[in-house]
């Protein structure tokens, strides 16, 4: 089995995702059973290996570990979902809540800086009430503190990672927004370890009580060390570059841009500064040049490199992306240690077992699923495309048949035969070299039986009736080593045949084979018995899998002692045109000529063997040129690999599919590796020379510069990401059946068919291929109520499906994204598309804050506003992408009125204004109203009580009206008054959940229900939906109310 880690991996997995996902619905002592079963299914498994029954031992592996990742999946998300410190809080009464608590808590990571202040996440180890001296320690759990003040700087260099604060705090659950299509965020936040949110009046109220330990010391320092020499020597430049490069080595994105991350994200592209796989990929390279370099040993070289690596997570505060990508390097050098070289896939198999079991709840981590996705994806694909993309593009001078078969098959690794009597082939055979195959050509029965079998690299024969046959079908052995001396009838059988990679078999009783079995070695080349001079340098050297002769005095033995390599098929010395070839290309693993006229030349291209490692005539220039090539179609084979593995993930969990990657990484990937090299360059260049430094920081800030300019593909073409709805499950799993027929090869063009077949659909999202899918009713006013918290965002769709949104919602004093984040998922979910108009009420920010993110998503064809406030920073914005996008801006005044699919809408407020206003004001709000035959929706901003008393004799309503609370149910909104003059059916208050103004008011709640009116809270109901026909409504929640009005 090529990836015997995929038959734990698979089903661990899957088993562990379903357990978290159902945790809810499951018990503990199912968990229990599961791990007990998951036991017995273990120790049978072991049983039927040593029976040798191979099958019931895959089953017995598979079940065992399903049950496994089963039992952990719930033990850990019940765990994650219900920890000491939210038993605590849940058992609070709403007083007791609304007070502060001292916690006492370790720090998971360096404190973040925001706009309003700083943002810490921290794991609590006590709580007390506020004035006690003493914390209770068994109130266990994650929070994340927002702290306000502008002092802050001065206090944020002493937050750490692993430092013990004590601060008072007032805590809150995390803000859940239930509307169609937006997932549930306490769900997401708990499943990284956070139960609890909270607010800190003060910076100098964060109290250090006791440092971490020292190695998070040591790694703060570092961190704290990195941003000012970054901030010295790339941010003296540009802030943006010294930001990128902070977050590119340290993991820091703190001072990143919103609007540059947007756009990284937009452009598939984010992810090179976000470190994971290939920044890893990247230091592990140069750790091990590093140690190449003082001419350490490899297994050595693998140890450092770990150590160095396993620091290196602790210096970006040991996030789950870096950890994982730690994980698998470090599974990576392990096998290098224990010459344990295995398949690419059967490593990335093993780090993800790793990684589940050491964290189970990142089995359904965004971050997870996106690197070992698109690592998997790579994987698996790359290697095809590039075979497409460079067959006939040869710059080689041969043309024979046989460089044909070499770039049809895109094979990448050839042989020598060992037999012939040229120099070439005596300096093989005199060299030890080990990787050699078996020449297909010859009229022997070991080879008419190879090229029957069909097979292109093989080293045992498989049937036959010889001594060696029968010997090699008992053991089942599939890879030999050869005895390259002595006179039995093994040993020349394989040198008649001229196999050189065949193991010994495990049973028998001849001297050679009792050897081995006492060496528990399976991979051999050399024989560990004999008296020669080689064979005891062997057995000293502990190996167990040697090309390379390690004694002798000939120029090969020291030129390839010097080298370090331990894999050679072709001498790196003599002047012949071929050593010559080799030694310029500067590679390592060479092992056939594919031009040339000498007799072994001629013999590898008469065989037809497909393993090749191909060598490159020609001029260097053309030699360059293929390089470039090559590399440039493994890029993109890259990039379409992880694109088309990533799709469904993209839409199911951020609503976007993005092709912009495809064009964008051929400049990211390279640039983020300059910056990358550049940054670590600055640092080691700041210990000797500023100078040095300066120039290395240069060198930093242009790529930087280069890297985030590179997303602004977006811009010019939008159209290559697309913001989409989420998919429904079933496309996502018939997407990735199609992915799996392509990558097993049947009928591929029917198989690709399928997988672009899916691809459109993710991008078209159809409303029947779509979750949480609420499309509106056709002939029907639809008005949907967002639960957008302490804000207001109101859909109203008219009978011919035209949508209209007034105001987007957003959020005073935080940099959270209302409008990209949960108004535009919802307005998918509902079927809209695109807007025909945005209605900013005014400028507020819990109004207007979302406005300029749907604007660029859903490209309103109209965008009005009501008094302009012209130094406004959010409507100035909004009017400036209105202006750069082609919409049209209009500002409204009372008696407007447009008539649209048997809709009225009339502008009820406000007048035109006799002054320029300087600030936003509540009583200059766009009052709308939307009449459908015998019924009025009625949406009136955030107007108080003088605009609701000068709007009472122009009223002119529906006989049924259904009202949205005037400034969210404010005590100075909803007057007496109004309500007898609206006399309303229904309202609906949008208002965000135990919100520090207190919204609704008592006394206004009490008002509409001493009336008789149909009372409906988004902070109870979530998103409530309003349809009517023109004579009755209809009213339904998110919570699942239902409520019928007629007049």
């Amino acid at each position: 089995m090529p990836v015997p880690a995929a038959l734990l991996a698979l089903p661990f997995l899957a088993g562990c995702a379903a357990g978290i996902a159902a945790a809810e619905h499951l018990t503990a002592t199912f968990a229990a059973c599961a791990a007990a079963a998951s036991v017995l299914a273990t120790l049978a498994a072991l049983a039927w290996m040593q029976d040798g029954t191979p099958g019931e031992f895959c089953a017995a592996v598979v079940i065992g570990a399903a049950l496994a990742g089963l039992s952990m999946g719930i033990t850990s998300a019940r765990d994650a979902h219900r920890p000491p410190l939210l038993a605590w809080f849940e058992g609070l009464d709403e007083q007791e809540r609304r007070e502060l608590v001292v916690l006492e808590a370790v720090l998971r990571e360096d404190a973040a800086v925001t706009d309003y202040g700083a943002l810490i996440v921290a794991n609590v180890r006590g709580v007390a009430r506020a004035g006690a001296t003493d914390v209770t320690p068994c109130c266990r759990g994650g929070i994340r503190l927002s702290i306000t003040g502008a002092a802050v700087q001065e206090f944020v260099e002493a937050w750490r990672a692993g430092r013990t604060i004590r601060v008072p705090a007032q805590l809150r659950l995390p803000t859940v927004y239930r509307n169609p299509g937006v997932p549930d965020a306490r769900w997401g936040m708990a499943l990284r370890g956070v139960v609890l949110v909270g607010s800190v009046k003060s910076p100098s109220l964060v109290e250090v009580v006791a440092p971490g330990g020292r190695i998070p010391e040591a790694a703060g320092d570092a961190r704290a060390w990195t941003r000012r020499v970054l901030r010295a020597h790339v941010g003296r430049r540009s802030e943006r570059s010294g930001a990128v490069a902070t977050a590119i080595l340290i993991n820091d994105r703190s001072g990143l841009d919103p609007d540059d991350e947007r756009r990284l994200q937009e452009a598939g592209t984010y992810h090179v500064i976000a470190i994971s796989g290939g920044n890893i990929a990247i230091l592990t390279v140069m750790l091990l040049a590093a140690c190449r370099a003082v001419r350490m040993a490899p297994a050595p070289a693998a140890a450092v490199s770990i150590v160095a690596l396993i620091f290196y997570a602790h210096l970006t505060g040991a996030p789950a992306s870096v950890t994982r990508a730690v994980t698998a390097a470090v599974v990576f050098l392990a096998g290098r240690m224990l010459d344990q070289r295995g398949p690419a896939l059967n490593a990335l198999a093993v780090a993800a077992v790793c990684a589940i079991a050491a964290w189970p709840l990142t089995a359904l981590d965004a971050g997870f699923i996106l690197s070992f996705g698109a690592t998997l994806g790579i994987l698996l694909g790359t290697p095809g495309i590039v075979a497409a993309l460079t067959v006939g593009r040869d710059t080689r001078r041969d043309r024979g048949p046989l460089e044909q078969e070499v770039r049809r098959s895109g094979a990448a690794s050839f042989a020598v035969p060992q037999q012939g009597t040229g120099p070439l082939e005596q300096e093989v055979r005199r060299s030890g070299a080990t990787l050699l195959a078996v020449p297909l050509q010859g009229t022997g029965p070991l080879e008419q039986e190879v090229r029957g079998s069909g097979a292109a690299s093989l080293a045992v024969p498989q049937q036959g009736a010889g001594s060696l046959e029968p010997e090699v079908r008992r053991s089942g052995a599939a890879s030999f080593a050869v005895p390259p001396h002595g006179t039995g009838p093994l040993e020349q059988e394989v040198r008649r045949s001229g196999a050189t990679s065949l193991a010994v078999p495990q049973h028998g009783a001849g001297s050679l084979e009792q050897e081995v079995r006492r060496s528990g070695a399976t991979l051999l080349a050399v024989p560990l018995q004999g008296t020669g001079p080689l064979e005891p340098e062997v057995r000293r050297s502990g190996a167990t899998s040697l090309a390379v002769p390690l004694q002798g005095t000939g120029p090969l033995e020291q030129e390839i002692r010097r080298s370090g390599a331990t894999s050679f098929a072709v001498p790196q010395h003599r002047a012949g045109p071929l050593e010559q070839e080799v030694r310029g290309s500067g590679a390592t693993s060479f092992a056939v000529p594919l031009h040339g006229t000498g007799s072994l030349e001629q013999e590898v291209r008469r065989s037809g063997a497909t393993p090749f490692s191909v060598t490159w005539g020609g001029s260097k220039g053309l030699t360059l040129v293929r390089g470039i090539w090559t590399t440039g179609a493994g890029l993109l084979g890259a990039t379409i690999c992880a694109e088309l593995a990533l799709a469904p993930v993209g839409a199911a969990l951020f609503s976007r599919v993005t092709l912009a990657g495809l064009v964008v990484n051929f400049a990211a990937v390279p640039l983020m590796t300059l910056t990358q090299l550049a940054a670590m360059a600055t640092l080691a260049a700041s210990w000797f020379s500023d100078s040095a430094a300066g120039a290395a920081g240069m060198v930093a800030d242009g790529a930087a510069w280069g890297l985030v300019e590179s997303a602004r593909l977006v811009d010019v073409a939008p159209w290559l990401a697309h913001e989409v709805a989420r998919p429904r499950w079933t496309l996502v799993a018939a997407y990735y059946a199609a992915c799996v027929w392509l990558v097993l090869g049947w009928r591929r063009a029917v198989a690709a068919g399928c997988v672009g077949a899916g691809y459109l659909l993710l991008v078209a999202a159809p409303l029947p291929f779509t979750r949480d899918a609420a499309p509106p009713r056709p002939g029907l006013l639809r008005a949907v109520f967002l639960d957008v918290g302490q804000a207001d965002a109101t859909l109203v769709t008219l009978p011919d499906g035209r949508a209209l949104l007034v105001d987007a919602g957003g959020s005073p004093g935080s940099s959270f994204d209302v409008g990209a984040r949960i108004v535009a998922p919802a307005l998918r979910a509902l079927g809209v598309r695109r807007l025909e108009e945005l209605v900013v009420t005014h400028g507020d920010a819990d109004h207007a804050g979302g406005a300029l993110s749907i604007s660029r998503l859903f490209r309103p064809r109209v965008i009005r506003e009501g008094t302009p406030v012209p130094r406004d920073e959010l409507m100035k914005a909004l009017a400036d992408y209105a202006d750069a996008s082609g919409a049209a801006w209009r500002m409204v005044q009372a008696g407007d009125v447009d008539r649209v699919a048997g809709v009225e809408i009339r502008v009820l407020h406000p007048p035109l204004p006799d002054w320029e206003r300087q600030r936003v004001r509540n009583d200059d709000s766009i009052v709308l109203e939307f009449r459908y035959g015998d019924v009025s929706i009625v949406l009136p901003g955030d107007i108080g009580r003088e605009p609701e008393l000068a709007l009472l004799p122009r009223l002119d309503l529906a006989p049924l009206v259904v009202l949205k609370a005037a400034h969210h149910g404010s005590a100075s909104s909803s007057t007496a008054p109004f309500l007898r003059a609206i006399r309303p059916a229904a309202v609906i208050f949008s208002a965000g959940r135990n919100n520090r103004f207190g919204h609704p008011a008592p006394v206004v709640v009490e008002r509409f229900r001493a009336s008789g009116t149909e009372i409906f809270r988004t902070d109870e109901d979530g998103a409530i939906v309003v349809e009517t026909d023109g004579r009755t409504v209809e009213v339904r929640t998110f919570g699942g109310r239902r409520v019928s009005i007629e007049r």
